[in-house]
């Protein structure tokens, strides 16, 4: 009989565990979204000058959604922690020529080994410039690894065809051929609120955004 009463109250345990055991959700903060401006069906406008050439770009998706998160193998009798983080994924298209469609942004908070990381990605016409961005450094006004953040540079300001954009990073592509060809991606500019605002190709030169 007491066996019987200690095996009902741990089963009683398990199953309010069970039941109050509610996935863990892990959000973007609105300092880290404030880098995040792309809007679905938002044009992005390019030139080299006022009244020259205009590259087109649409933002043809912006998906946000909870992730669950691989935590390990539990042994005990308790159920695991269930953990979910946030994700949001931007695509675009290049619209004044025949284009497919690319990432150009990947926000994702991601948990190892007991932490939550945040992991920002950005592209540009299928290229991956940078797997991270030093989005949360930049915030706090702190320095970064450059080892870590490999051909990614803080700037305070840059003014382009007469906007001023704060704070921007200047990022460059992780590896590029020792005789690139025209039009191969240089460098990327990208402001906090306002996403890419040019880019720079080899043999053509830079691109900034217009209002």
């Amino acid at each position: 009989m007491k066996n019987l009463r200690y095996l009902v109250a741990a089963t009683s345990a398990m199953l309010l565990v069970g039941c109050t055991n509610s996935p863990e959700e892990y959000r973007l903060t609105s300092k880290q979204l404030a880098w995040q401006s792309y809007q679905a069906g938002q044009v992005l406008r390019f030139a080299q000058r006022p009244a020259g050439p205009v590259r087109t770009y649409r933002i043809t998706g912006v998906e946000d959604h909870l992730e669950r998160q691989p935590t390990g193998i539990n042994f005990t009798i308790l159920p695991s922690r269930k953990i979910d983080c946030q994700h949001v994924t931007v695509t675009a298209q290049r619209t004044d020529t025949t284009a497919l469609e690319t990432m150009v942004l990947d926000f994702r908070l991601s948990y190892y080994a007991g932490n939550i990381n945040f992991r920002p990605a950005i592209g540009w016409q299928g290229v991956e410039a940078s797997r991270e961005m030093p989005i949360d450094s930049v915030n706090k006004g702190a320095a970064f690894d450059s080892l870590q953040y490999p051909g990614v540079q803080s700037l305070k300001t840059i003014s382009l065809g007469g906007t001023t954009y704060a704070p921007v990073l200047r990022i460059s592509p992780f590896a590029l051929p020792a005789t690139p060809a025209n039009g191969t991606l240089r460098m990327l500019y990208y402001a906090k609120g306002a996403g890419v605002v040019a880019f720079e190709e080899v043999g053509i030169g830079l691109w900034y955004r217009l209002p």
